[in-house]
């Protein structure tokens, strides 16, 4: 280890090991949160961001979720 260098735990980068690191990418503009933890966007779901989510308004008015 050298002088002012982090050592960083596993499933962690960067100055500060404040990056986590994802080994498969996050699709579908998600983030990588932590050591392989995708965060979806509110119409993705699914560990990599893969599976699309479809709302869709039922004729009672409530709101229906259908994976695609």
């Amino acid at each position: 280890m050298r002088w002012n260098m982090c050592l960083c735990s596993p499933g962690w980068t960067g100055p500060g090991c404040h990056s986590a690191v994802c080994e498969l990418p996050c699709a579908n503009s998600g983030r990588c949160v932590g050591p392989d933890t995708c965060q979806s966007p509110s119409d993705y779901t699914g560990p990599q961001c893969l599976t699309r989510e479809y709302q869709q308004r039922a004729p009672n008015n409530h709101t229906a979720k259908y994976n695609f």
